[in-house]
């Protein structure tokens, strides 16, 4: 299948966006938030089990929990990871989310209301 890379450097898309794009049914979509993030590919069987496939890195800052505004407890970075771009999905899966909330990108929001496997680098 042949993989779209879009560049997600906006929060809105409008329809003439989507056209511009070129963006079909039975598509696979790489979103990145910069241009050539990285070389990663996805299985097509692994798209069929789970709307998307998220990329997960280290973390390189410490971890804290604040309550209060106050830091309550530092925590272990290693038993933390950071979900982030390159993004795969179905384009089907993206085209009905833009147009579940207003054409409007929100990677968060995304990975709370779909499924998704980590993938590791």
């Amino acid at each position: 299948m042949e993989i779209l890379e879009i560049i997600v450097d906006k929060k809105l898309f409008s329809s003439k966006d989507i056209e511009e794009l070129g963006i079909v049914e039975n598509q696979c979509l790489k979103l990145v938030n910069f241009k050539n993030s990285t070389d990663l590919t996805v299985d097509d069987e692994v798209l069929e089990n789970f709307d998307c496939v998220v990329t997960a890195n280290e973390l390189g800052s410490a971890i804290k929990k604040i309550s209060d505004g106050k830091i309550v407890e530092h925590l272990n970075r290693e038993n933390y990871k950071k979900l982030t771009y390159p993004l795969f999905l179905k384009s089907e899966t993206f085209l009905q989310f833009l147009k579940e909330n207003n054409s409007e990108w929100n990677l968060i929001k995304f990975l709370e209301n779909h499924t998704f496997m980590i993938n590791q680098i």
